[in-house]
């Protein structure tokens, strides 16, 4: 079967934001631009009546303010359609000890889907009650945060962090990616291994194929990073769309990915509009 064909056969549509929807140097295309394209697709996608998503590893903002900063840069995505690893988070928090309260860096972003889940939080004077460490984009991360985190981990809370990429595709180059530099060295201290709330984890899939209302099978996965949300999609057996306006380079896709080759290559989001 040819890619046109299985991409034509989708239930549904999951996208990246930066590197692959718009080009910011901060996360979740905060302050950025839409690249080729973008707003073109989202509305043909919005058109056939198929449902989509984006998922983007920024955690310093609900999805709804999310959305409305895609919004603002034409991009027609409702907040529904907005998952984040806070709510990823949530979940997961929900299924295992819904009762254990969290201790939190990373602001309103991350505390607002545990607060609509009923999660409970915990200040850093009262780490050791924690049941779960969740790290986000804390870019005000100090020593007594660190000291906490360490001490919650120790008392034994489970290590979660909002993405495990070391950087995204920002307007003048690499940006680093805050939460996996934080969690690592908590992980470091502690020797706890850190829980990926984000993508490229099986719980950010699940939560992907739950907004869509489909199976990961019948889902298409648009991004710029071979090791998030490509791996995610294709872990998945998702048909995975490698866009190159990102992270990921004609030198670096020459490498591979543990194995795997994308299902199609494009040089720029626009580019899908071909198949759609």
């Amino acid at each position: 079967m040819s890619t046109a064909t299985t991409l034509a056969r989708a239930a549904g549509y999951l996208f990246d934001v930066d590197g692959c929807l718009v080009l910011s140097d901060l996360p979740g295309g905060e302050g950025g631009w839409p690249l080729p394209g973008a707003i073109e697709v989202l509305e043909r996608v919005h058109a056939t009546g198929k449902p989509l998503a984006v998922f983007t590893n920024a955690s310093g903002r609900t999805p709804e303010e999310y959305a409305e900063i895609l919004r603002g840069l034409g991009l027609a995505v409702a907040d529904r359609e907005v998952i984040t690893p806070p709510v990823v988070a949530a979940i997961h928090i929900e299924r295992t000890d819904p009762d254990g309260p969290v201790l939190v860096f990373g602001g309103r972003g991350l505390e607002e889907p545990l607060r609509r889940s009923g999660i409970s939080t915990v200040p850093i004077e009262q780490a050791e009650e924690a049941r779960f460490v969740l790290v986000g984009a804390d870019r005000e991360f100090t020593y007594p945060k660190l000291d906490a985190a360490c001490r919650a981990v120790w008392a034994g809370a489970e290590l979660l962090v909002t993405s495990w990429s070391r950087y995204f595709a920002g307007a003048t180059g690499r940006s680093i990616g805050v939460p996996a530099a934080i969690a690592c060295g908590i992980a470091h201290v502690t020797r706890a291994e850190p829980q990926v709330m984000g993508k490229p984890s099986p719980l950010a899939l699940e939560a992907s194929a739950a907004t869509l209302g489909v199976d990961p099978v019948d889902m298409v996965v648009v991004g710029d990073d071979l090791e998030m949300e490509l791996a995610m999609g294709h872990a998945g057996g998702a048909v995975t769309v490698l866009v190159l306006t990102g992270v990921t380079d004609a030198e670096r896709l020459e490498q591979g990915s543990d194995g795997f080759e994308p299902d199609l290559v494009l040089p720029d989001v626009g580019h899908l509009l071909d198949y759609l």
